[in-house]
């Protein structure tokens, strides 16, 4: 994901463009395997049991990324999905001294 997503992934340009007059730029933009690895990256890291911490992997991701991501996961209808994610990321968090 690090590699894919960027701001304005689709080159909409406008905050306010409609996703429905989209559909096709965001299909070509944003292929299916982004889509679940968007989708679904917090899952796999729950499953892996993984604890997250300051500068770790997930962290520097998320510093990078973060916005990115939860504008692929908005462009692509998941957006509540992101949230609960979100939400989920913050209970595995440990913050080092």
């Amino acid at each position: 994901m690090s590699g894919k997503l960027k701001r304005d992934i689709c080159d909409l340009r406008l905050p306010g463009a409609l996703v429905g007059e989209a559909h096709h730029r965001i299909e070509q933009c944003i292929p299916k395997e982004l889509q679940y690895a968007c989708q679904f990256w917090v899952q796999h890291l729950q499953r892996s049991e993984t604890s997250l911490l300051d500068d770790g992997q997930e962290h520097k991701f998320l510093k990078e990324h973060l916005l990115h991501w939860l504008e692929a996961l908005s462009l692509i209808g998941k957006t509540s999905e992101g949230v609960l994610m979100i939400i989920f990321l913050g209970s595995l968090a440990r913050v080092s001294n």
